[in-house]
């Protein structure tokens, strides 16, 4: 919930909703977990800017905490000390993007959606109340409602109907990382042979 732009504050809140209801709603949990989400600063400028913030997210009702060092200490002990202020969503989370994925799939055909992968939409023409949506395999569908769904290719998506958007390149908040055993590629393994 945190780290958003004010403007996305309804739409991320409702979906809040929905993570938390995820066994009910597709009957799998993906692995949600409310972990919070500590955001901090390391000088006095950062401070002020996560109070600001913070204040902004409180008014659209996401509830957030302030930290001072002090307190940063006392609740997260393990914190670097070069951090002199955080805020803190305790209702923020993660779940497993590759459980969430086809899991929500499952439950969309069960409901009667077709899911069509790997494709391009060529062509999307709104016409009469209806979208027209035309495939580069030359398959037509037609929509009363179109999702911009499309991540990375959203921006492109949107300036097609004149409503161009503004994409922010980050890099992933969450890493998943699974353990596996050690392998060591055979040119390495002969330089420890030959070195032992």
């Amino acid at each position: 919930l945190q780290g958003r732009h004010p403007e996305q504050y309804p739409l991320s809140l409702r979906s809040q909703d929905l993570w938390e209801r995820l066994p009910e709603l597709i009957g799998n949990d993906c692995e949600y977990d409310r972990t919070g989400h500590l955001y901090c600063a390391f000088d006095t400028d950062e401070a002020e800017r996560l109070a600001k913030y913070a204040k902004v997210s409180r008014a659209n009702g996401i509830i957030v905490d302030d930290f001072d060092r002090a307190a940063l200490a006392k609740r997260f002990p393990y914190i670097s000390t070069k951090v002199i202020a955080a805020t803190y969503s305790p209702r923020d989370a993660v779940a497993n993007p590759r459980l969430a994925t086809p899991a929500t799939a499952r439950a969309a055909k069960g409901l009667g959606a077709t899911i069509i992968e790997n494709c391009c939409a060529a062509h999307i023409e709104p016409t009469g109340g209806r979208f027209t949506i035309k495939i580069e395999d030359g398959r037509q569908f037609t929509a009363t409602h179109l999702v911009n769904s499309a991540g990375a290719w959203a921006a492109d998506l949107a300036a097609r109907f004149g409503e161009p958007v503004r994409l922010l390149l980050q890099g992933l908040l969450n890493s998943l990382l699974n353990p596996c055993p050690i392998l060591l590629g055979r040119r390495c393994r002969q330089s420890m042979d030959r070195s032992s």
